[in-house]
């Protein structure tokens, strides 16, 4: 018997060349097994998808899927900002590699509009910091989504439908 390799293409959302199973569509990838720990990260959602040279569904379902995280993300940072909530949690390290997560109450007096005047812009482990930080984490999840869709929908836009 001789050995025939599988044909490689174009996943439609990491660009990577990628290997083809028996039915036409890219194979499993994107994958990581960190440090042989007998776990695997997640998978590239091209998997499972024919590839860009062929089709361009898994592109528009994932630019459609970033607008929804961009919208929810969006909707909560200003939901956030404007009532903060009763407790948030904040993160205290305990050395050798753990950590434990308190609930801090909301003072009674804060001011999400004047919150630093008051209490101080970087008091460690105060609600205002930690209310703060959350907000920073969302515009940074926010700014990364929209970076991803802004590439997705090049790659979108550089499609070319196949000849039959």
């Amino acid at each position: 018997m001789t050995y025939v390799p599988a044909p490689e293409l174009t996943c439609q959302l990491c660009g990577r060349v990628i290997k083809l199973n028996k039915d036409g569509e890219i194979v499993h990838h994107g994958f990581k097994r960190p440090h042989h720990s007998g776990f695997q990260t997640a998978s590239c959602r091209g998997t499972h998808h024919l590839p860009y040279e062929q089709a361009n569904d898994a592109l528009v379902k994932e630019i459609a899927r970033a607008e929804t995280f961009i919208t929810e993300q969006t909707t909560k940072l200003t939901e956030l900002a404007a009532t903060p909530p009763d407790t948030i949690r904040s993160e205290r390290y305990l050395g050798t590699g753990r950590y434990d997560y308190p609930m801090l109450p909301r003072p009674e007096d804060f001011d999400p509009k004047h919150w630093g005047d008051k209490y101080g812009i970087h008091a460690a482990n105060s609600y205002g910091y930690w209310w703060s930080r959350r907000q920073a984490e969302l515009g940074r999840e926010i700014d990364s989504a929209r970076s991803i869709k802004l590439h997705l929908e090049g790659r979108l836009a550089g499609w070319k439908q196949p000849k039959v």
